[in-house]
């Protein structure tokens, strides 16, 4: 393949970023132009880490993590609250300028590789923009299916009926849709000139019903659902499980860090223990 502008676009924590960083040196060393866009926080990992070019994304999709006032919240929800929290904390930003900051990171790119929780606004980036978009998840959202539930919503409906399983990856992507979708609609409307997207499940429409699109997993089939396989009702071909991504290259030492341990005490048998750490 002759050398191509390639962009990945991931947002979240470290560990939604760094296998993609991994991805993206391969593909430099094969010879294409790789540049990373992401939130400004994960920029250090970026580019002093791996060597990447970088461009920002606005915004901190996943700031909640580190904020106090959402730490015992976040441990005791469940996947409804969950997904409740993490729009409560969206609202804090400004959506119209995370949206615009997707075409001038995403510019010039021949490949977009997107990362899952920035899915929809990458993928009308890359619609817009004329480039392929290619779709690298790390063995969560998978594409509905009767084997297995989805992992957010297992402790719920069990692994007993296939309609009920199906049923339980739609739901987690249409309440993800939900919360994006007047936004990114606008967005989409006013400033891109595209359609709005009418499936009330999002990009998993695209994913499912576009043959040119394939879901790349980076990781093995051990996070594929109790039998370790490909799903047989998947489309062949339309899933691919990569493996998981390991760096070549020796990676700088990491900061140490001073860390204090303080365990808050259970308020009930099935509360989980936390762990706060203080640098």
């Amino acid at each position: 393949m002759a050398p191509k502008n390639i962009v990945f676009v991931s947002v979240g924590t470290r560990g939604d970023v760094q296998p993609l960083c991994i991805v993206g040196q391969a593909l430099e060393a094969l010879g294409h132009t790789v540049t990373f866009a992401a939130e400004r926080r994960l920029e250090p990992l970026i580019t002093t880490e791996f060597g990447l070019a970088f461009r920002p994304l606005e915004g901190d999709f996943c700031g909640l993590l580190f904020h106090d006032d959402f730490h015992d919240r976040f441990r005791q929800s469940n996947v409804v609250q969950l997904l409740a929290l993490m729009d409560e904390w969206a609202n804090r930003f400004d959506k119209a300028a995370i949206l615009a900051s997707y075409i001038p990171a995403l510019e010039g790119a021949d490949i977009v590789i997107s990362g899952h929780l920035c899915a929809d606004e990458s993928y009308a980036a890359a619609e817009y923009l004329g480039a392929t978009w290619v779709p690298l998840y790390l063995g969560g959202f998978n594409l509905p299916t009767a084997e297995f539930p989805h992992g957010m919503m297992e402790g719920f409906v069990g692994s007993w009926f296939g309609f009920v399983n199906r049923w339980s990856h739609r739901f987690v992507w249409s309440q993800v849709w939900k919360n994006k979708r007047t936004a990114i609609n606008k967005w989409r409307e006013t400033q891109l000139k595209l359609p709005p997207v009418t499936s009330p499940y999002g990009v998993l429409d695209a994913l499912v019903t576009n043959d040119n699109i394939v879901q790349y997993q980076a990781c093995s089939l051990l996070l594929s659902g109790p039998k370790h396989q490909v799903p047989l009702d998947y489309t062949p071909g339309k899933v691919v499980y990569t493996g998981f991504a390991f760096p070549t290259k020796p990676q700088p030492e990491p900061e140490m860090l001073n860390v204090s341990f303080i365990l808050k005490p259970q308020t009930s048998v099935t509360q989980t223990p936390s762990i706060l750490l203080y640098h």
